[in-house]
Protein backbone atom coordinates (compact mmCIF):
# COMPACT_ATOMS: atom_id res chain seq x y z
CA UNK A 1 0.00 0.00 0.00
CA UNK A 2 1.55 3.36 -1.44
CA UNK A 3 0.75 6.39 0.88
CA UNK A 4 1.26 9.72 -0.81
CA UNK A 5 0.29 12.68 0.48
CA UNK A 6 1.58 16.38 -1.37
CA UNK A 7 -0.35 18.92 0.72
CA UNK A 8 2.42 21.61 0.95
CA UNK A 9 2.85 23.57 4.14
CA UNK A 10 4.69 27.12 4.48
CA UNK A 11 7.14 27.32 7.11
CA UNK A 12 9.25 30.29 7.33
CA UNK A 13 8.10 31.10 4.10
CA UNK A 14 9.10 27.91 2.48
CA UNK A 15 6.56 25.43 0.69
CA UNK A 16 7.61 22.40 2.71
CA UNK A 17 5.79 18.82 0.96
CA UNK A 18 4.36 16.06 3.23
CA UNK A 19 3.83 12.95 2.72
CA UNK A 20 3.02 9.99 4.43
CA UNK A 21 5.67 7.82 6.75
CA UNK A 22 4.55 4.06 5.33
CA UNK A 23 4.33 1.22 8.28
CA UNK A 24 5.97 -1.94 6.96
CA UNK A 25 3.77 -3.89 9.46
CA UNK A 26 0.48 -1.94 8.39
CA UNK A 27 1.05 -3.30 5.15
CA UNK A 28 1.41 -6.66 6.39
CA UNK A 29 -1.80 -6.43 7.81
CA UNK A 30 -3.56 -5.03 5.11
CA UNK A 31 -2.04 -7.68 3.04
CA UNK A 32 -3.06 -10.31 5.25
CA UNK A 33 -6.39 -9.07 5.73
CA UNK A 34 -6.18 -8.59 9.75
CA UNK A 35 -7.47 -4.92 9.56
CA UNK A 36 -11.06 -6.69 8.08
CA UNK A 37 -14.21 -6.77 10.72
CA UNK A 38 -16.64 -9.44 10.10
CA UNK A 39 -19.04 -7.23 10.25
CA UNK A 40 -17.98 -5.43 7.38
CA UNK A 41 -17.05 -5.97 3.79
CA UNK A 42 -14.16 -3.36 3.21
CA UNK A 43 -11.62 -3.48 0.38
CA UNK A 44 -8.38 -5.42 1.12
CA UNK A 45 -6.08 -1.55 0.63
CA UNK A 46 -8.64 0.14 3.24
CA UNK A 47 -7.17 0.69 7.49
CA UNK A 48 -9.59 0.97 9.89
CA UNK A 49 -8.69 4.71 10.96
CA UNK A 50 -10.84 5.90 14.34
CA UNK A 51 -13.33 3.66 16.21
CA UNK A 52 -15.64 3.62 19.04
CA UNK A 53 -16.35 -0.58 19.06
CA UNK A 54 -17.58 -0.88 22.70
CA UNK A 55 -20.04 -3.24 24.05
CA UNK A 56 -23.51 -1.39 23.45
CA UNK A 57 -25.53 -1.07 26.96
CA UNK A 58 -28.58 -0.88 24.35
CA UNK A 59 -29.36 2.77 23.78
CA UNK A 60 -30.03 4.36 20.61
CA UNK A 61 -30.84 7.54 19.77
CA UNK A 62 -33.63 8.54 16.87
CA UNK A 63 -31.44 10.45 13.84
CA UNK A 64 -34.81 12.12 12.39
CA UNK A 65 -33.19 15.18 10.55
CA UNK A 66 -34.59 17.59 13.31
CA UNK A 67 -32.59 15.91 16.15
CA UNK A 68 -29.46 16.78 14.48
CA UNK A 69 -27.06 13.65 15.62
CA UNK A 70 -23.37 13.51 15.36
CA UNK A 71 -20.46 12.50 16.49
CA UNK A 72 -17.36 14.43 16.27
CA UNK A 73 -13.85 12.31 16.03
CA UNK A 74 -10.49 13.33 14.62
CA UNK A 75 -8.56 11.69 12.25
CA UNK A 76 -5.28 10.51 12.09
CA UNK A 77 -4.99 9.26 8.67
CA UNK A 78 -5.06 11.82 5.22
CA UNK A 79 -8.36 10.56 4.17
CA UNK A 80 -11.70 9.23 4.58
CA UNK A 81 -13.25 6.65 2.05
CA UNK A 82 -16.14 5.22 4.29
CA UNK A 83 -17.35 4.57 7.73
CA UNK A 84 -19.83 2.38 9.74
CA UNK A 85 -22.53 3.52 11.84
CA UNK A 86 -24.01 1.08 14.45
CA UNK A 87 -27.80 1.43 14.00
CA UNK A 88 -30.73 -0.44 15.50
CA UNK A 89 -34.56 -0.22 14.39
CA UNK A 90 -36.42 1.90 17.37
CA UNK A 91 -39.55 1.81 15.72
CA UNK A 92 -39.97 -1.56 14.49
CA UNK A 93 -43.58 -0.67 11.57
CA UNK A 94 -42.84 2.31 10.67
CA UNK A 95 -41.14 0.97 7.30
CA UNK A 96 -37.83 0.62 5.34
CA UNK A 97 -35.77 4.51 5.19
CA UNK A 98 -32.38 5.93 3.51
CA UNK A 99 -29.95 6.78 5.80
CA UNK A 100 -27.52 9.77 5.28
CA UNK A 101 -24.75 10.46 7.05
CA UNK A 102 -22.39 13.84 6.02
CA UNK A 103 -18.74 14.30 6.79
CA UNK A 104 -18.43 18.01 8.02
CA UNK A 105 -15.76 20.80 8.93
CA UNK A 106 -16.44 23.49 10.60
CA UNK A 107 -20.33 23.18 10.17
CA UNK A 108 -19.83 22.54 6.74
CA UNK A 109 -20.29 19.55 4.41
CA UNK A 110 -17.14 18.12 2.70
CA UNK A 111 -18.93 15.17 1.02
CA UNK A 112 -22.49 12.82 1.90
CA UNK A 113 -23.35 9.19 1.09
CA UNK A 114 -26.74 7.45 1.52
CA UNK A 115 -27.69 3.82 1.83
CA UNK A 116 -31.01 2.08 1.95
CA UNK A 117 -31.70 0.21 5.22
CA UNK A 118 -34.52 -2.37 5.74
CA UNK A 119 -36.77 -2.50 9.00
CA UNK A 120 -35.87 -4.06 11.60
CA UNK A 121 -31.87 -4.01 11.18
CA UNK A 122 -29.40 -4.08 14.16
CA UNK A 123 -26.54 -3.73 13.59
CA UNK A 124 -23.53 -2.06 11.28
CA UNK A 125 -24.24 0.05 8.37
CA UNK A 126 -21.49 1.08 5.90
CA UNK A 127 -21.61 3.55 3.80
CA UNK A 128 -19.18 4.72 1.11
CA UNK A 129 -18.16 8.37 0.59
CA UNK A 130 -19.11 9.66 -2.96
CA UNK A 131 -15.44 10.47 -2.82
CA UNK A 132 -12.04 10.03 -1.79
CA UNK A 133 -11.81 12.94 0.88
CA UNK A 134 -8.55 14.71 2.37
CA UNK A 135 -8.48 15.80 5.63
CA UNK A 136 -5.52 16.78 7.80
CA UNK A 137 -4.62 14.28 10.54
CA UNK A 138 -5.36 15.92 14.17
CA UNK A 139 -8.19 18.59 12.54
CA UNK A 140 -11.44 17.75 14.44
CA UNK A 141 -14.34 16.78 12.52
CA UNK A 142 -18.27 15.32 12.68
CA UNK A 143 -20.02 12.63 11.21
CA UNK A 144 -23.57 13.44 11.05
CA UNK A 145 -26.88 11.39 10.83
CA UNK A 146 -30.63 11.20 9.45
CA UNK A 147 -33.05 9.25 7.59
CA UNK A 148 -34.76 10.72 5.12
CA UNK A 149 -38.46 10.31 5.50
CA UNK A 150 -39.44 8.27 9.02
CA UNK A 151 -38.60 7.53 12.18
CA UNK A 152 -37.80 4.29 11.72
CA UNK A 153 -33.58 4.21 13.05
CA UNK A 154 -31.38 4.91 15.92
CA UNK A 155 -27.87 5.68 15.99
CA UNK A 156 -26.12 3.52 19.17
CA UNK A 157 -24.33 4.90 21.57
CA UNK A 158 -22.66 4.27 25.16
CA UNK A 159 -22.48 6.39 28.10
CA UNK A 160 -18.99 7.27 29.59
CA UNK A 161 -16.08 8.51 27.43
CA UNK A 162 -15.40 5.82 25.20
CA UNK A 163 -13.71 7.71 22.29
CA UNK A 164 -12.02 10.73 24.12
CA UNK A 165 -10.83 13.03 20.95
CA UNK A 166 -14.99 13.40 20.44
CA UNK A 167 -17.82 13.62 21.32
CA UNK A 168 -21.81 13.06 20.77
CA UNK A 169 -23.93 15.74 19.92
CA UNK A 170 -27.91 16.12 20.09
CA UNK A 171 -29.14 18.91 18.16
CA UNK A 172 -25.71 20.37 17.18
CA UNK A 173 -24.38 20.28 21.01
CA UNK A 174 -22.39 17.93 22.79
CA UNK A 175 -24.33 15.77 24.58
CA UNK A 176 -23.36 12.75 26.91
CA UNK A 177 -21.47 9.65 26.02
CA UNK A 178 -20.30 8.64 22.42
CA UNK A 179 -21.69 6.61 19.29
CA UNK A 180 -20.62 3.63 17.68
CA UNK A 181 -18.74 4.69 14.75
CA UNK A 182 -15.72 3.13 12.54
CA UNK A 183 -13.87 5.47 9.63
CA UNK A 184 -12.12 3.80 7.10
CA UNK A 185 -8.56 5.67 5.15
CA UNK A 186 -6.60 4.35 2.58
CA UNK A 187 -3.88 6.62 2.97
CA UNK A 188 -2.55 6.51 6.74
CA UNK A 189 0.28 7.32 8.61
CA UNK A 190 2.91 9.84 9.73
CA UNK A 191 3.62 12.96 7.72
CA UNK A 192 7.11 13.51 6.93
CA UNK A 193 8.20 17.21 5.60
CA UNK A 194 11.00 17.45 3.31
CA UNK A 195 12.76 21.04 2.46
CA UNK A 196 14.79 21.17 -1.25
CA UNK A 197 17.62 23.95 -0.83
CA UNK A 198 16.69 25.38 3.21
CA UNK A 199 16.53 28.99 3.49
CA UNK A 200 15.17 29.69 0.07
CA UNK A 201 11.76 30.01 -1.25
CA UNK A 202 12.03 29.15 -5.05
CA UNK A 203 14.44 26.24 -5.05
CA UNK A 204 16.38 27.08 -8.03
CA UNK A 205 18.04 24.17 -9.25
CA UNK A 206 20.89 24.99 -11.83
CA UNK A 207 21.20 22.18 -14.50
CA UNK A 208 24.41 23.60 -15.74
CA UNK A 209 25.89 23.22 -12.16
CA UNK A 210 28.44 20.65 -11.03
CA UNK A 211 27.57 21.52 -7.47
CA UNK A 212 25.39 19.52 -4.91
CA UNK A 213 21.63 19.96 -4.22
CA UNK A 214 20.86 20.07 -0.26
CA UNK A 215 17.72 18.67 0.85
CA UNK A 216 16.57 18.74 4.37
CA UNK A 217 14.43 16.19 6.37
CA UNK A 218 12.25 17.76 8.93
CA UNK A 219 11.89 16.25 12.41
CA UNK A 220 8.56 16.60 13.70
CA UNK A 221 6.18 15.38 16.78
CA UNK A 222 5.79 11.93 14.76
CA UNK A 223 9.09 11.55 12.77
CA UNK A 224 12.52 11.72 14.11
CA UNK A 225 14.86 12.60 10.84
CA UNK A 226 17.92 11.37 12.57
CA UNK A 227 16.46 7.41 12.02
CA UNK A 228 16.84 7.88 8.44
CA UNK A 229 19.27 5.10 6.65
CA UNK A 230 20.97 7.53 4.27
CA UNK A 231 22.46 4.88 2.20
CA UNK A 232 18.68 3.93 1.53
CA UNK A 233 18.04 7.33 0.32
CA UNK A 234 17.56 8.61 -3.18
CA UNK A 235 16.49 12.01 -5.11
CA UNK A 236 15.38 12.69 -8.01
CA UNK A 237 14.32 11.12 -11.11
CA UNK A 238 17.60 9.77 -11.73
CA UNK A 239 17.77 8.62 -8.02
CA UNK A 240 20.41 10.74 -6.82
CA UNK A 241 22.37 9.15 -3.77
CA UNK A 242 24.22 11.11 -0.85
CA UNK A 243 27.03 11.92 -1.91
CA UNK A 244 29.22 12.58 1.14
CA UNK A 245 27.88 9.23 2.39
CA UNK A 246 26.59 10.54 5.47
CA UNK A 247 23.74 12.82 7.27
CA UNK A 248 24.48 16.51 8.88
CA UNK A 249 22.15 16.52 11.41
CA UNK A 250 21.53 20.23 12.68
CA UNK A 251 18.38 21.99 13.36
CA UNK A 252 17.67 23.58 10.25
CA UNK A 253 13.76 24.83 10.75
CA UNK A 254 14.74 26.42 14.40
CA UNK A 255 12.04 24.46 16.16
CA UNK A 256 14.57 23.16 18.89
CA UNK A 257 14.58 19.54 17.29
CA UNK A 258 17.23 18.20 15.38
CA UNK A 259 16.87 17.77 11.41
CA UNK A 260 18.93 16.09 8.93
CA UNK A 261 20.34 17.48 5.76
CA UNK A 262 21.48 15.51 2.88
CA UNK A 263 23.25 16.62 -0.23
CA UNK A 264 23.25 14.81 -3.80
CA UNK A 265 25.07 15.93 -7.28
CA UNK A 266 23.06 17.77 -9.42
CA UNK A 267 24.31 15.57 -12.80
CA UNK A 268 22.94 12.63 -10.71
CA UNK A 269 19.47 13.76 -9.73
CA UNK A 270 18.06 13.46 -13.54
CA UNK A 271 16.42 16.79 -13.08
CA UNK A 272 15.07 18.14 -16.44
CA UNK A 273 13.67 21.55 -17.78
CA UNK A 274 10.56 21.13 -17.22
CA UNK A 275 10.14 19.44 -13.69
CA UNK A 276 8.42 21.41 -11.70
CA UNK A 277 8.67 19.37 -7.93
CA UNK A 278 11.42 16.49 -7.43
CA UNK A 279 10.89 13.88 -5.00
CA UNK A 280 12.92 12.11 -2.23
CA UNK A 281 12.67 8.54 -1.09
CA UNK A 282 14.12 5.98 1.48
CA UNK A 283 13.89 3.96 4.28
CA UNK A 284 14.23 4.34 8.65
CA UNK A 285 16.72 2.33 10.44
CA UNK A 286 13.45 0.27 11.12
CA UNK A 287 12.75 -0.47 7.90
CA UNK A 288 10.01 2.04 7.03
CA UNK A 289 9.74 3.74 3.77
CA UNK A 290 8.85 7.40 2.88
CA UNK A 291 8.39 9.14 -0.27
CA UNK A 292 8.35 13.02 -0.06
CA UNK A 293 8.09 15.17 -2.92
CA UNK A 294 8.70 19.43 -2.89
CA UNK A 295 8.49 22.30 -5.24
CA UNK A 296 11.25 23.46 -7.29
CA UNK A 297 11.80 25.88 -10.02
CA UNK A 298 14.79 24.99 -12.70
CA UNK A 299 16.84 27.52 -13.93
CA UNK A 300 20.13 27.85 -16.90
CA UNK A 301 18.66 25.29 -18.63
CA UNK A 302 21.39 23.07 -20.96
CA UNK A 303 21.29 24.31 -24.45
Amino acid sequence: MTCTHKNRIENRGKHIAQVNYISRASRVLVSLGLAMLAASTINAQEVVDQENDVTWQGAAVNIQPVNTVGQSFVPSCNNVVAVEIALSTINRGMGDDTVIVRLLRNGGTITQSSKFVIDGLEGWVRLDLASDVVVTPGETLVLQLEESQKITFGWRWVTGDTYPVGSRLFFGSAARGDHLFRTYSTSCGKVVDIDIKPGSDRNPINLRSRGKIPVAILTSSTFDATQVDWETVQFGPGEATESHERIHVQDVDYDGDMDVVLHFKTQETGIVCSDTEATLTGETFAGDTFSSTDVITVVKCPK
